[in-house]
């Protein structure tokens, strides 16, 4: 999410909240449903940079990026 992709994850409790707007969710334990959800993002450029411009902008809203990667740096 920080580098600005999007999320495709099972739909559980956590990865729920994280993706919501910021990616796409499928039914727990269905793999085949992962990779349609990989292979539909990676056949619609826009939709992905959306998704993923999304995904950044909820990790900016939650961390603070800057100070961490600089404090990670000392």
């Amino acid at each position: 999410m920080a580098e600005g992709l999007p999320i495709v994850a099972f739909d559980l409790e956590g990865a729920r909240e994280m993706a919501e707007g910021a990616g796409l969710l499928v039914p727990k334990g269905d793999p085949a449903a992962l990779a349609r959800a990989l292979d539909e993002l990676a056949a619609d450029p826009a939709r992905r940079e959306e998704l993923g411009r999304a995904a950044r902008r909820r990790v900016e809203e939650r961390y603070e990026i800057g100070s961490n990667a600089s404090g990670s740096r000392r």
